[in-house]
This record gives C-alpha cells, sequence and structure tokens, in this order.
C-alpha cells in the first residue's frame, strides 16, 4: 500500500517512472485497468489470502504470541481494505465502508497517520 494514494496517483507514479507491463515489443503502458487489477487482485485479494494463511500458521506455532498474531491480522486488514493503517480499517469497518472517507475521517480523529498501527 501507498499511504492510502488513489489509484489515479499510483497510475501517475508508473507512468512518471516509465514502468511497462510485459517485454520487448509486446510491453504496454500501463492504465487504470492494470492499476485496479493490481491493487484490488494480485495485493488486495491474493495478498490477503497469503498473510491469513502465514497468520494462521504462526498462530498455531507460536499460540502464546498474540502481539505478532494481531499484528499480522492488522496487516491482513490493511491489505484487504487498501488503507494505511488501524484506524481507517476500524472506521470502514464500523460502516465507513469508503476508503476515502474512512481516511479522510481518521485524519479529522487526529491518529490515523499512515505509518501508525
Amino acid at each position: 500500500m501507498d499511504s492510502g494514494r488513489p489509484f489515479y496517483e499510483l497510475l501517475s507514479l508508473l507512468n512518471d517512472a516509465g514502468a511497462r507491463f510485459g517485454i520487448g515489443r509486446n510491453a504496454r503502458y500501463p492504465t487504470i485497468e492494470y492499476v485496479v487489477d493490481i491493487c484490488e487482485n494480485a495485493l488486495a485479494y491474493d495478498g490477503m489470502l497469503v498473510i491469513g494463511a502465514v497468520t494462521e500458521l504462526y498462530t498455531f506455532g507460536h499460540p502464546d504470541d498474540d502481539a505478532t498474531s494481531d499484528m499480522l491480522r492488522n496487516l491482513q486488514k490493511r491489505l484487504k481494505y487498501g488503507l494505511p493503517s488501524s484506524l481507517p480499517v476500524m472506521l470502514y469497518e464500523l460502516g465507513f465502508s469508503d476508503r476515502v472517507i474512512a481516511i479522510e475521517l481518521s485524519e479529522v480523529l487526529g491518529t490515523g497517520s499512515a505509518r501508525s498501527g
């Protein structure tokens, strides 16, 4: 996650970096569809499943380490929702199920920095 940035900003970062998908003459310029697919499928869905499996294996092997298991679960939720910290995740789960609104509301509340939680 890149600090909860919207897809169009991520696309701009890719274009500014000269990124291409594929190799040789078949290399394609990034589009908003590619960015959405990478973020929502590769990171949010597949990444969430991988983190969930790692969390379950870790919890099974270390049943007394609740702190690490909780951090892994929090990371899983952040990937799933595409949110930068714990507070926006909590707001999202409370019913503010729009990423932008959850992020902005967390900033208004004052404890939703991009690096926390």
